[in-house]
């Protein structure tokens, strides 16, 4: 089972790898609009920024073999946005712009007793994608865990390691550009 896992992360590895080079240099427009909270305002218009990718193996005296592939990348718009909150909502809009990875600035008001009245957030129109593909033994399954991949937020799925292919990670591919892709058919449910 180690194997197995083994070959189709270095499978992905390599894919992701020279996906990512390509990317690095053309730079394409990634045709996604992320929706953020329960607005209509969404970020649109982005553009591949820069990404790398890493991959992490397991000791020799533990077996070898890749334990982890991480992919990440960010994307940019043209803009920005502000976000304006009121008392107890304020550190909660900055508790979810920071667990969602997003770049901001926040400005302040506050009482004479120095109590936070009101708070402006500007959030740049940039996202930033990771992606961890891990081994799990328990199961003998790859997991890919992933935070604003397809929407803003985190999302876990799994793969058998035989779909785990060309044809999969071509797949993969759209996907991440936001094109038509049937990369959902491999997830295990």
């Amino acid at each position: 089972m180690r194997a197995t896992l083994d070959s189709r992360l270095r499978l992905v590895f390599d894919y992701l790898h020279d996906l990512c080079t390509q990317l690095n240099y053309l730079k394409p427009q990634v045709n996604r609009a992320y929706f953020f909270l329960d607005s209509d305002d969404a970020f649109r218009e982005l553009t591949w920024f820069e990404g790398f990718t890493d991959l992490r193996t397991l000791p020799q005296q533990e077996g070898g073999g890749i334990e982890r592939v991480t992919f990440s990348y960010t994307l940019k718009g043209p803009g920005e946005r502000t976000l304006e909150r009121a008392g107890p909502g304020v550190e909660r809009l900055r508790h979810i712009l920071f667990d969602l990875g997003l770049r901001f600035e926040c400005r302040e008001l506050r009482n004479r007793q120095r109590e936070l009245e009101q708070a402006w957030f500007t959030v740049a129109d940039e996202i930033n994608v990771q992606m961890v593909w891990r081994a799990d033994l328990d199961t003998g399954r790859v997991v890919v865990e992933s935070r604003n991949l397809e929407r803003l937020g985190h999302a876990v799925v799994s793969l058998l390691p035989e779909s785990v292919g060309e044809a999969m990670l071509d797949e993969f591919g759209r996907l991440v550009l936001g094109r038509e892709n049937s990369f959902r058919s491999y997830i295990v449910r």
